[in-house]
């Protein structure tokens, strides 16, 4: 009885192991949530038309729904490369400039 207890012990022991092994803790981000910040954060810095700040919404909603849904870390530093070209085009010099003045938006943003 006692060799049938510990064989039981032993093998939810293994089985509890495994699945905290095998486990990972990704962090989803929210995509419109984080999207309105990062829309804020730049209006703070530099003066965005309107029409463009809801392209920039948008296309941030769309990169951050897009690293969500990425299976690799390589496929999501790709899909970070293609948005930030993307949003670098919407900015003229002088505002990557002054975006650049901020090291953690600037960071969030086009890295």
């Amino acid at each position: 009885m006692k060799k049938l207890f510990y064989l039981c012990l032993l093998t939810f022991g293994f089985a509890v192991t495994t699945q905290a092994q095998t486990k990972k803790t990704t962090e989803k981000i929210n995509p419109e949530q984080q999207a309105t910040t990062d829309v804020s954060d730049i209006i703070k810095l530099i003066s965005v038309e309107e029409w463009l700040v809801e392209d920039i919404k948008t296309l941030q909603v769309m990169r951050y729904q897009a690293i969500n849904d990425a299976p690799e870390e390589s496929t999501k530093s790709e899909i970070k490369k293609r948005f930030s070209d993307k949003l670098k085009g919407a900015f003229n010099e002088e505002q990557l400039n002054k975006l650049n003045t901020n090291p953690a938006l600037y960071k969030r943003l086009f890295e």
